[in-house]
């Protein structure tokens, strides 16, 4: 589970959650909520607040070329 949570908390524009899941956070809180795990919601809505928050600052700050590739990386949630 190590490597997921770095994944998680990595950069949105470098790990592509939507390839484990287009409903990645959805479906992680799912699971959270059936194995009784706390720590498994936690650190997905700190993820989703950090990731989305550099979406935001990329979509702002990047040309159109590289914020339609970026775009394509974002789960559901994060596209939405």
């Amino acid at each position: 589970m190590s490597r997921t949570r770095l994944e998680i908390q990595a950069d949105a524009a470098c790990v592509d959650l939507k390839s484990r899941s287009p409903y990645f956070y959805e479906f992680g809180c799912k699971i959270a909520s059936l194995v009784g795990d706390k720590a498994i919601e936690i650190l997905l809505l700190s993820a989703f607040k950090i990731r989305y928050k550099e979406i935001l600052i990329k979509a702002y700050s990047a040309a159109y070329t590289m914020a339609s590739k970026f775009l394509t990386l974002l789960t559901k949630e994060e596209s939405n």
